[in-house]
């Protein structure tokens, strides 16, 4: 009898368990008749997508807000492992309500191929994107703080931008990842244990100055990889940090360096034939210390950049054109002989490297330019749409409005807004989205240069004539 009540209880435990791990308090239907289940946060509030008891497949569209009993919820939240393991999960469409995505949330989403990610997204959990073996585009949030740990660990990614806003990059963050290139910005203060291992394309790698710890493993078997400039900010290299590269050239900022694993001790910071081939360049008057100072005196050949100031600048691409002609973007440089790597995201996802790129509906587009021994580009962006010249539909798709016919590209810098592909002699108008005039001006040569003092990641309304439409300004 005894043990016939135990066989019941642990049996009744196992279910119980079950219950619990797919428990969520409300389903209902998108607006394509998929069923999502969510859950109720902040007291009730809001609204957090969860795991429910059904697998995703094909593209599936998050709703902003969902209306039960009568009352409408903020849908703001993907919840801890929402999507987990749903490998037939092709593409998601998150709305711009989204704050937070939670841990593992997209893990071993094998099918997913690219990801937008809402500019009011601030977290990111740990493992989110990971296992995702095909995902190839991800268009970060520019309030991102923290990239986590194996967020996108084991993804196929060929080029990733790290937003200014991001301050630290986590453990494994990047591992096996496909990217040829990589800019870390000098917000980000720590780089993560293993963050980019064994990303075996990567050949260029620009840390900028503000960067103080490069943890142990965090470009090992990058074997790509033949030069490094190491800003004078960091203050920390971890074991094996440039173990299995093939660094022929180190370039070292640091004015006063600290102690590294030489080439003979357990966890050596670069690898044994770095040490023993490549070229240090160090500042002007700091040969003698870094000969003395543990680790660096292992390089067999150390030599101060002449020249003085004690910094060594590589000379940086010029920024790139973005041009549209005849179905077609140009970019355009005038450093000689640089090739162009490019993001462009929408429903077609493309990337690549090429001076031109046939186009089909509407785009975000991003490229810099590169070239060997010389500092990457700043990122040229730049957003593509179709106005008709007397529009049936007007709307936002995508962060641009998608009308049919004339060609309009619109580029934002430093507080300019350019508006491409016009009429002659139009007027061009750019009002914040209340409504408040932000600036104009008309056409001259196909082009309207609008004096806008408008900040990143605000929604401005562009009149163009007597039409309309609405971009988010990057």
């Amino acid at each position: 009898m005894k043990k016939h009540f135990l066989i019941n209880l642990i049996v009744l435990t196992v279910s119980m368990i079950s219950i619990k791990a797919f428990a969520y308090e409300i389903e209902a239907p998108n607006i394509d008749g998929v069923i999502i289940y969510y859950n109720f946060i902040n007291n009730g509030t809001e609204l957090e997508v969860t795991k429910g008891n059904s697998s995703y497949n094909g593209n599936v569209i998050i709703p902003e807000e969902i209306t039960y009993m009568n009352k409408t919820y903020k849908v703001t939240s993907i919840g801890n492992e929402a999507f987990w393991n749903n490998t037939g999960l092709s593409a998601i469409t998150f709305p711009n309500s989204i704050k937070r995505i939670g841990r593992s949330a997209f893990y071993h989403c094998a099918s997913l191929k690219s990801i937008n990610i809402p500019n009011n997204v601030t977290s990111i959990g740990y493992e989110a994107f990971s296992d995702c073996y095909y995902l190839e585009e991800v268009d970060l949030s520019q309030n991102l703080k923290e990239i986590a740990g194996k967020v996108f660990y084991h993804c196929a990614l060929k080029s990733i931008m790290i937003p200014q806003s991001v301050t630290t990059i986590g453990t494994l963050a990047f591992q096996y990842c496909n990217f040829n290139s990589i800019e870390i910005p000098g917000n980000v203060t720590s780089i993560g244990s293993n963050a980019f291992e064994n990303c075996g394309s990567l050949t260029a790698v620009i840390l900028k100055e503000g960067i103080k710890s490069i943890n142990s493993y965090a470009f090992a078997g990058c074997k790509a990889l033949t030069s490094i400039t190491i800003p004078k900010s960091v203050t920390f290299i971890g074991n094996n940090a440039f173990d299995g590269t093939s660094l022929t050239s180190v370039t070292s900022l640091i004015e006063l360096p600290f102690a590294i694993n030489g080439k003979t001790s357990n966890g050596r910071a670069f690898s044994f034939t770095s040490y023993e081939n490549a070229i240090l360049y160090v500042p002007v008057n700091t040969v003698d210390i870094y000969k003395s100072t543990e680790g660096w005196k292992d390089f067999v050949n150390i030599k101060e950049e002449s020249g003085g100031g004690g910094t060594i600048i590589p000379e940086k691409c010029a920024t790139p054109s973005i041009k549209y002609e005849n179905g077609k973007l140009i970019f355009q440089c005038i450093t000689e002989g640089v090739s162009y790597q490019y993001n462009i995201m929408n429903q077609d996802v493309k990337t690549g490297s090429a001076q031109e790129v046939q186009l089909d509906v509407t785009y975000i587009i991003n490229v810099y330019a590169t070239k060997a021994g010389y500092e990457n580009s700043e990122i040229s962006t730049a957003m593509l749409c179709w106005v008709e010249h007397q529009p049936k539909t007007e709307g936002i798709t995508n962060e641009i409005a998608q009308v049919s016919a004339r060609a309009i590209i619109v580029q934002s810098n430093s507080g300019v807004i350019d508006v491409q592909g016009v009429e002659n002699d139009t007027l061009v108008s750019v009002y914040g989205i209340n409504g408040i005039l932000a600036g104009s001006a008309v056409s001259q040569n196909g082009t309207a240069h609008v004096n806008a003092s408008l900040p990143i990641g605000a929604v401005a309304i562009i009149k163009i004539g007597e039409k309309s439409i609405k971009v988010v300004v990057r």
